[in-house]
């Protein structure tokens, strides 16, 4: 099922800030592509359950309570691009294979 959605996009000082109007889920980056690519990396993780509980400068922390008797929480760096090792690390600790994160993302483009 694809979902068309209206991203609204600002500077605020030296940042970006990417806003999707329709669920209020937002980003922030330091060039236009990077607010948007970090927009799709957190619709990927809201359609994973996972929601945002914090965020510590350019760290977010998401945690998923779908399941009543273990709590995930993950970190991810929300700065630009994600290196491969830190990308397997996060899926690890959320408990996600590549290939449902990846179908996560594609879902919300």
């Amino acid at each position: 099922m694809r979902f068309n959605l209206t991203v609204s996009v600002h500077q605020e000082d030296k940042w970006y800030v990417a806003k999707c109007i329709e669920n209020s889920v937002a980003s922030h980056g330091q060039s236009i592509n990077e607010a948007l690519a970090n927009l799709k990396l957190l619709g990927g993780c809201e359609s994973l359950d996972f929601s945002l509980k914090s965020q510590n400068g350019s760290h977010a922390k998401y945690i998923n309570t779908s399941d009543e008797n273990k709590k995930r929480i993950t970190i991810v760096p929300m700065n630009g691009d994600i290196p491969r090792g830190t990308l397997q690390s996060i899926l690890e600790q959320a408990d996600l294979s590549l290939d449902d994160f990846m179908g996560a993302i594609e879902t919300e483009t």
